[in-house]
């Protein structure tokens, strides 16, 4: 037998065939098509597809990262407090991790103030280093810093190029402390003919103005040009010599500010949170309040209103596995983030509740480039605003693990399964365009034949 007996592929001679008008089209045609059904079938199986399928949760009980980007706008870092309860047994447990704070000023906390530092004994929150060494004794009848009132507190900041002012309250024992050092001082400040007014302000009377100026703990020392408070506020030793100091290096710095320049830069002082804390996985609460070692805090003036930057469980996926998820997963990775959440009125607190899933993210295993495995975590969340009084407002942010575990598998069709179907896309195509082009032609040619029997 003659090998050419069984060749598949034998050869039509050039000059036994023709070319022909639609014979062209359909040929640009097919290159089209191939060309896009080749570059949509090659693009589909790099890119591969998304299973998702439930199981038990076998991980080792260790401690779960969670990081936390947030900025409260009208909450003071020396206020702010972050702490971890246990759910079920409403106990408080230690915080291991790292906690960063930024005071800010603004609507939004746009300009930045400062790195706050609670370990600073300038900034610490404790007795000692509020009260101080040589703190003032109470001496009957001094009366030196002059007592303001709603209807004179514009009028007199106004009048004077600087002021310095101590927002107090009769119910608070910090206040009651501060009172005869704060007396001494004004009288040291008319002594040594200083160009600086010394007031005070009784905010138990004068609440509206207090609730204007935002001030949320007692007592809040705060220096103003003209009636432009300058931030952040004063967090010393509540000394005669410590208020000195800082009273001059403040007014040297803002010297050559202007109230226009100062109004712009330092509305309202805030703090910027940066949490990275670990979490058992039993279900917790992490809590930001106002609360302080130095301050007595007026509940009806704490606004927690705070934007999310940042809320997640775990370690960040690498960009390898996040840019082969959907959408519809991404979505759950952080679903608080880029939101705000606004106090409307006073006694507001905030919940987020949680639920999070740990999810085993096997990408890219049937694909050419070979695949590799990670751990992280997926969420639902909701969150309510309710009114807290006459407790402080806080934000709390509760979290649960689920018993189950989700395993997404990002994988692909095998290499041959590929050259398949791209043959079959080949053969199937020039299948069809050839079964068009023959119908064609022959239409074609029995139109002709019977305008030929017709003439």
């Amino acid at each position: 037998m003659k090998l050419s007996s069984v060749d598949l592929f034998r050869q039509i001679p050039k000059d036994l065939t023709q070319s022909s008008n639609q014979g062209v089209v359909l040929s640009a045609l097919a290159y089209v098509l191939l060309t896009t059904l080749l570059v949509l079938e090659t693009t589909a199986f790099l890119r591969g597809t998304v299973e998702s399928s439930v199981m038990m949760d076998l991980s080792p009980d260790a401690p779960v990262p969670l990081s936390l980007h947030m900025t409260l706008p009208s909450l003071p870092c020396e206020l702010l407090t972050v702490s971890l309860w246990d759910q079920s047994s409403g106990q408080q447990l230690p915080l291991v991790g790292d906690i960063h704070k930024t005071m800010v000023s603004g609507p939004k906390g746009e300009n930045v103030l400062g790195t706050w530092d609670d370990s600073d004994p300038h900034f610490a929150n404790n007795r000692a280093a509020v009260l101080g060494e040589g703190a003032v004794e109470p001496r009957a009848g001094l009366n030196e810093a002059e007592l303001l009132s709603s209807a004179s507190f514009e009028r007199a900041l106004e009048g004077n190029e600087w002021s310095f002012v101590n927002f107090h309250t009769p119910w608070c024992s910090w206040c009651r402390k501060l009172s005869p050092t704060w007396e001494a001082f004004a009288l040291t400040v008319h002594e040594k003919d200083i160009h600086v007014k010394v007031y005070k302000v009784d905010c138990e009377q004068e609440m509206t103005l207090c609730r204007a100026q935002t001030v949320g703990g007692y007592p809040s020392l705060r220096i103003y040009k003209r009636a432009v408070p300058v931030l952040p506020e004063f967090r010393g030793k509540r000394t005669v010599g410590d208020l000195l100091q800082w009273m001059e290096t403040v007014t040297h710095e803002h010297a050559h500010r202007g109230a226009a320049e100062l109004r712009a830069l330092q509305q309202h002082e805030g703090c910027i949170l940066v949490a990275s804390v670990k979490v058992s996985r039993a279900p917790g609460n992490l809590v930001i309040t106002a609360q302080s070692a130095a301050h007595d805090v007026d509940a009806a003036a704490t606004n927690v209103s705070h934007f999310v930057h940042h809320a997640s469980f775990g370690s960040p996926l690498r960009p390898s596995v996040r840019q082969r998820l959907p959408s519809s997963m991404l979505r759950h990775l952080a679903p608080l983030d880029d939101r705000w959440f606004v106090s409307s009125s006073a006694h507001q607190s905030h919940d987020h509740y949680v639920k999070v899933v740990n999810t085993h993210y096997r990408v890219g295993s049937s694909s050419l480039f070979g695949g590799e495995d990670t751990t992280g975590y997926q969420m639902t969340s909701a969150s309510m605003r309710y009114g807290s009084a006459p407790k402080v407002p806080e934000v709390r942010l509760a979290y649960d693990m689920s018993p189950t575990a989700v395993l997404v598998t990002h994988g692909g069709r095998r290499w041959y399964e590929f050259l398949t179907s791209v043959v079959a896309i080949v053969g199937g195509a020039y299948t069809v365009l050839g079964l068009v082009d023959s119908a064609i032609f022959s239409v074609r040619k029995t139109v002709k034949e019977r305008q030929g029997k017709l003439s």
